[in-house]
């Protein structure tokens, strides 16, 4: 396949995957998609990519197309400021409800699925001890069944590692910012790696989602998504977040990054702010 007729498909690629990712950012895309496209010039022939726009359903094709287009990074405890308000509000509704369910989207790696796996534990902890000082014979003892996590991502290769929960400060410095005390306790440590403990890994489903879809699951007590939207024009903005909003459970909350814009009715929700952070609680 020529380099002309390269170009076309990842426009015409990169104009569907707006459409069905809400990823808006046409020219970045489009030049990831071509190089795909020309790095095996042999594996997929013109038309057959064309056809390949016209699929409805997400297929091997598409799922190569994703992992080429998105950022397979994170790193514990990214944007701290937002995560140190999700920690009041977890502590809050703990004082108020026997369950807790939260959604990290999209959760990349894991990395912030976990540290709501870890903010949820301490807060638990807390209450059942009455300190924060942790104690592994305590968290043993600890339980977090009335604790679900949900982490989705469109990024199937994300999924594998976020599942496997194996990190280390090669892994684009997914600890750089760790909290030494998280690591100790929350962890245990190989010569290569650190690796999520059982019981934290318990508390977390990981599946592939499409935001753009309808929610697979429903009733979140806290949905968290940051980091994704500022890809996203502004109509894909807006149906991503109806869609966040109809998972949520009444009186649930709903974080965005810090630079994303609240596109729902403010009719429908409550909006808190603190020193640190803004977020949105659904009537």
């Amino acid at each position: 396949m020529n380099n002309s007729s390269a170009k076309r498909l990842s426009e015409i690629l990169a104009l569907e995957i707006k459409e069905r990712y809400g990823v808006d950012s046409v020219e970045a895309v489009r030049a990831k998609i071509e190089e795909l496209i020309l790095s095996d010039p042999s594996s997929t022939t013109f038309d057959q990519y064309l056809q390949l726009s016209k699929t409805k359903s997400h297929n091997a094709e598409w799922q190569k197309i994703i992992e080429k287009i998105t950022i397979h990074e994170s790193y514990f405890q990214r944007n701290e400021n937002i995560l140190n308000s999700v920690a009041k509000t977890v502590e809050q509704i703990l004082s108020e409800k026997k369950t807790l369910r939260m959604w990290s989207v999209p959760c990349a790696t894991g990395e912030e699925a976990y540290d709501l796996a870890f903010i949820a534990t301490e807060r638990v902890y807390y209450q059942k001890y009455g300190t924060t000082t942790l104690n592994d014979k305590l968290l043993e003892d600890l339980s977090l069944d009335h604790v679900y996590i949900y982490g989705t991502d469109i990024s199937e290769t994300s999924l594998k590692h976020a599942k496997l929960g194996q990190y280390n400060d090669l892994t684009m410095g997914a600890l750089r910012k760790l909290d030494p005390v998280r690591r100790r306790y929350f962890f245990t440590q190989n010569p290569e790696y650190y690796e999520v403990k059982p019981q934290i890994k318990r508390m977390v489903k990981f599946v592939v989602t499409n935001v753009m879809d309808p929610p697979l699951q429903y009733n979140f007590d806290i949905i968290l998504c940051r980091n994704m939207l500022i890809y996203f024009g502004d109509e894909q903005k807006k149906r991503c977040q109806e869609n966040l909003a109809q998972a949520l459970a009444p009186g649930g909350y709903l974080f965005l990054g810090s630079v994303d814009q609240f596109l729902l009715n403010p009719d429908d929700f409550i909006q808190h702010t603190d020193e640190q952070s803004i977020w949105y609680q659904k009537k």
